[in-house]
């Protein structure tokens, strides 16, 4: 874990943060969207040799969190700091629940979320007591 850092997100980060989610997702106003949560948002990223590994943007809203962005590059997924990192951002979302849109890797995932009445919106459940998610590091 010590050649991870975590630290806040720069606005000079914006860019390369976009070009990640761009590969995911196709949506003209992410830019735009990455630079909103920045400045008004939680807006975390994982570091490693300098260069940003993962990142977590976040929305407070008055009843909960909508965690609108959260992703790890490939070769730093599955390893402690990662897990350190993911732990990191649910302590800044503790007080309210945390609201998340539906992805690709939902089946993935599943079994920390519950469904809600709107069907894209999940709710992240936390993880659980059995410890499945260590699991996960392990893969």
């Amino acid at each position: 874990m010590l050649d991870y850092k975590i630290t806040p997100i720069n606005k000079s980060d914006a860019y390369k943060i976009n070009k990640a989610l761009l590969k995911e997702l196709k949506d003209r106003k992410l830019l735009k969207n990455v630079l909103m949560h920045i400045k008004k948002g939680i807006a975390i990223k994982l570091e490693y040799d300098g260069e940003i590994a993962g990142f977590c943007l976040a929305l407070e809203f008055q009843t909960h969190f909508s965690l609108s962005y959260y992703y790890i590059y490939s070769e730093h997924r599955r390893k402690m700091g990662s897990f350190f990192f993911f732990s990191h951002c649910l302590s800044k979302m503790k007080n309210k629940p945390i609201f998340v849109q539906k992805n690709k890797n939902y089946e993935m995932y599943r079994r920390y979320f519950r469904n809600t009445s709107e069907d894209e919106i999940i709710q992240f459940k936390g993880l659980r007591e059995d410890m499945q998610w260590a699991e996960l590091l392990k893969q």
